[in-house]
């Protein structure tokens, strides 16, 4: 295939729309060539979840303990009570360490979780081992639980934050928007003062005229309440009053 059958200079053609590159989704440097459909992207995986590394850590730990308190409360009850309370705490130890690790501490959780019930509850009692088929199946089921209550309360918490991040962006470019239009006010007020002291000293024809117009003017742009405008003498060697204003703070 050559470079001018409009397939492009290497002879593949381009990518259909809705699909992006390996290289794109996945950061791989020579996978151009490969393309996945937009359902397989999990573009949610990629969103952070807002956690701090140190509740991350603080997460994963916590899901251990978790599970541990979960197998322990799971015997107890069953020791009491002689019944078996399933996976229900354990599920309860998965669903709070995703919600307050994120996904990591939801993952190490199930399958922490998974290892204490061969352990400790399938027999043989003590090894991490399943002898039947049916507890096999009820394994494989929880770590399915687990995965997608991982799953679920790490993207509720990815959208969560991302909603956080968009209001916090929205704020602050409304607080820029806030701060250009006083800014663009600030300017008006000025060339409009600039352009009525232009107008004064147009009309004035002596030195004193623009003495008085400087003065007024300048009081109202810096909002003084006294003032007076000196100039040189003729020889240089004092500063003679050419105006001044002076009134109550009252206004009078």
């Amino acid at each position: 295939m050559t470079a001018g059958d409009g397939t492009g200079p290497t002879g593949s053609s381009p990518p259909p729309r809705g699909w992006r590159s390996v290289r794109s989704t996945m950061g791989w440097r020579e996978a151009d060539d490969l393309a996945i459909p937009s359902l397989l992207r999990l573009r949610w995986l990629r969103d952070t979840e807002g956690l701090s590394p140190g509740r991350a850590r603080l997460g994963v730990v916590l899901a251990v303990v978790l599970s541990l308190a979960a197998a322990a409360f799971k015997w107890s009850v069953g020791e009491a009570a002689g019944s078996d309370l399933g996976y229900l705490a354990f599920l309860a130890a998965v669903g709070f360490s995703a919600w307050y690790g994120g996904l990591g501490a939801g993952i190490v959780a199930t399958l922490t979780s998974a290892v204490l019930e061969a352990t400790v509850f399938f027999p043989p009692i003590g090894v991490p081992l399943v002898a039947s088929a049916s507890d096999l199946i009820r394994l494989a089921l929880f770590l399915f639980d687990g995965v997608l209550v991982s799953a679920v309360a790490s993207a509720l918490r990815r959208v969560s934050y991302r909603q956080l991040r968009a209001t916090l962006e929205n704020e602050r470019l409304l607080a820029a928007e806030r701060s250009s239009r006083e800014h663009a006010e600030r300017s008006r007020q000025e060339l409009e003062r600039l352009q009525a002291v232009t107008a004064s000293l147009s009309e004035a024809v002596t030195p004193a005229a623009v003495a008085e117009a400087i003065l007024d003017r300048g009081l109202v742009a810096l909002g003084a309440t006294a003032g007076a405008v000196c100039r040189l003498t003729d020889d240089w060697a004092a500063l003679a009053l050419a105006a001044a204003r002076a009134q109550d703070p009252s206004g009078r």
